[in-house]
């Protein structure tokens, strides 16, 4: 069975950013947390855990002590509130989404309606929307059908959006009776990520995504890939299934920008193996 690799999968700039950032904390022997998971990793996750480092989702959870903030980033409330609280702030923000931020203000402040294109749950909208507002947030082309705009607008994106539903998400609010401004944020690692993996599941059997079931860019590249091809989620290799490869003589294999580079190794080797 054959096996076609992306070239650019795993860790993105961001999230490699963040993870450096944490383990340049912990070499300072203080007490460390992580506002939020700060990788979409179970196995990551409990190693940092055990060296010390907590995961809240509350900054009330703690007095002292240092807190990252991942690369999703966090409304500038919670930075101030860190600040108040008197603890040790590590900025980890990715600086393509602080951008997104600034954006997404800049038109607010020029009188714009903001509307923000990504997931209402997602931590990195959420830190956009926090900073604004009234922001309008779309995730799907449904839901652009029934707003109602009175004002013009300027259109920002999570930046691990695919541009398949920015488009069709625009090509619905290009046709409302105002002014839509949009501004492509989409970062372009992501959408190489996803362009590569898309043209990689077209030459394919079966595509196999690796990484967390919580990460919002892993689960847009099998919504993508699947598209295309049958396609596979795994978060570890106890996730395959032998009976997946019958018949199947190409597999495709890529990976979300959390999935660090361990686990895309070991799914690889199971896959070589025959799992």
């Amino acid at each position: 069975m054959k096996i076609i690799k992306a070239n650019n999968m795993g860790f993105c700039f961001g999230v490699k950013r963040a993870m450096d950032a944490v383990e340049d904390a912990i070499s300072s022997g203080e007490q460390i947390y992580t506002l939020g998971p700060i990788i979409h990793n179970e196995e990551v996750l409990a190693d940092l855990e055990k060296r010390g480092v907590k995961a809240i989702n509350d900054l009330n959870e703690v007095d002292s002590g240092t807190i990252v903030i991942r690369a999703h980033g966090v409304p500038g409330s919670v930075l101030r509130l860190a600040k108040k609280k008197g603890l040790k702030i590590i900025d980890a923000t990715c600086p393509f989404v602080k951008n997104v931020q600034k954006i997404a203000k800049s038109m607010e402040d020029s009188g714009l309606k903001v509307i923000i294109i990504g997931e209402k749950a997602h931590p990195e909208v959420i830190g956009i929307a926090g900073n604004l507002m009234h922001p309008i947030i779309i995730e799907h082309a449904s839901d652009a059908e029934s707003l109602d705009l009175r004002s013009a607008a300027g259109v920002v994106c999570q930046t691990t959006q695919s541009k398949q539903n920015v488009s069709a998400i625009m090509d619905i609010l290009k046709n409302k009776p105002v002014k839509i401004y949009l501004r492509d944020t989409i970062c372009n690692a992501t959408y190489q990520q996803q362009r590569t993996a898309c043209e990689i599941a077209s030459r394919v059997d079966l595509m196999i995504v690796v990484g967390g079931r919580q990460s919002g860019n892993t689960k847009r590249l099998v919504e993508l890939c699947s598209r295309i091809s049958a396609t596979y989620h795994v978060s570890s290799i106890n996730d395959i299934k032998g009976e997946w490869f019958d018949n199947v003589r190409i597999v495709g294999l890529t990976a979300g920008t959390s999935t660090p580079d361990k686990l895309i190794i070991e799914v690889e080797k199971a896959l070589k193996n025959g799992r």
